[in-house]
Formats: C-alpha cells, sequence, structure tokens
C-alpha cells in the first residue's frame, strides 16, 4: 500500500509500525460519525472509518506487540528522521522534517490497541496532533 511508505529525497522508506496502548483510566476516545478520536497523552490520533482498518487480537498477539507510550512518540519520531537525515547527508532538516500545512505526522504507521475482555482491538490511525512540537510546528484546528 502506499500508505505504508514515505518519501525524502527520491527515496522511498518503509513506515515502521508503532503500537499504543488505550487506557482507559488516562485516556479518552470520543466518537463522531463513525470516526474515533483517541486522546492519549498529548497526542490525537484519529480513525476514519471509510480509510482505515480495525482488527482483533488474541492475547498472544497482544504479547507479542511492542508498545510505545504516547507522548514518546514525538522524540520517538524526531530522531528516526535525524537518523534518515544523516544517512542521506541532507544537509537541512528543516526542509524535509514536517510542513506544518501538511499531514503532520507521515513518517509513521500508528495503531492504538484498545484492551477488552472479549478481544483486544487495534486501530489503524492517523497522528494529527502533538501538543509537544520537536520544531515548533502548529497543529491544525480540530
Amino acid at each position: 500500500y502506499k500508505s505504508d511508505y514515505f518519501t525524502i529525497e527520491g527515496q522511498n522508506f518503509i513506515k515502521p509500525k508503532k503500537y499504543i496502548l488505550f487506557n482507559p483510566e488516562k485516556d479518552s476516545m470520543k466518537e463522531v460519525d463513525n470516526n474515533k478520536f483517541f486522546y492519549l497523552g498529548n497526542e490525537r490520533f484519529q480513525f476514519v472509518s471509510i480509510r482505515h482498518k480495525v482488527d482483533t487480537c488474541s492475547v498472544t498477539c497482544f504479547d507479542k506487540l511492542q508498545f510505545i507510550e504516547a507522548d514518546k512518540l514525538s522524540s520517538d519520531e524526531q530522531l528516526y528522521i535525524e537518523n534518515i537525515v544523516k544517512e542521506l547527508d541532507v544537509w537541512d532538516i528543516r526542509a524535509i522534517y514536517l510542513d506544518p500545512q501538511i499531514e503532520l505526522h507521515p513518517y509513521y504507521k500508528v495503531y492504538i490497541v484498545v484492551p477488552s475482555p472479549e478481544s483486544n482491538l487495534i486501530y489503524e490511525v492517523d497522528w494529527d496532533y502533538t501538543g509537544i512540537r520537536g520544531l515548533h510546528s502548529k497543529p491544525s484546528a480540530m
């Protein structure tokens, strides 16, 4: 799928998969017109029902997933892009990192895992807002 890749300097890179565990005690979810907005830490993620997939995950599958904290995602992404910039020998990271007018976080394939006693749900999401921004880009209005 095209959405599984991003391009820098004409080179395609596969998006690393990042799994975030939804904790109903501290995180929240809002549903609007069959779309879901997940609020985890300072981050917002959006599940769009006509574009994204939702899957189930068994206990065995769940135990194999490696989770990252939502609040660590932005700094993790920045380090990932900095390593690619060094690898490509591109001198100005600001030229390729992020334009605030485009998709805010196009470099990771992000999944929100919502645990439940019956089965764990895995939502493919867009990461569309961060409250802590490495390069101080302004997020789009909700």
